[in-house]
């Protein structure tokens, strides 16, 4: 299992005060799934969310996920993925997966 995260800090109000989603780390887990990592109490904070994508961060999709682990994506491809629910909208964090089983690097599998 590869494990590849990627951090982003930014605060978890905006402006005003009020709480809004910050996506904090995307964790490869192989070739075509991933988890995502939201900040402290706005991993559980939030129960109806919908997780998108996007290869060029102006066309985003919906993508299969259970909660936060996302499923079905391509291996080899780059993708920003971002959280939404309702009308607050995550940052979005870009992530590699690997082409092969190969390129996993962890070991003990």
């Amino acid at each position: 299992m590869t494990r590849s995260p990627v951090r982003c800090c930014i605060g978890v109000e905006d402006a005003t005060g009020s709480p809004r989603l910050q996506l904090l780390t995307v964790e490869v887990l192989n070739r075509t799934t991933a988890r995502l990592v939201l900040a402290g109490e706005m991993q559980s904070r939030y129960e109806n969310l919908t997780v998108e994508t996007s290869h060029d961060q102006k066309t985003w999709k919906q993508q299969e996920s259970q909660g936060l682990l996302v499923q079905g994506l391509e291996p080899g491809r780059t993708y920003y993925l971002r959280v939404k629910s309702g009308s607050m909208v995550s940052n979005a964090v870009e992530t590699s997966l690997p082409a092969s089983e190969s390129q996993n690097t962890e070991t003990g599998r």
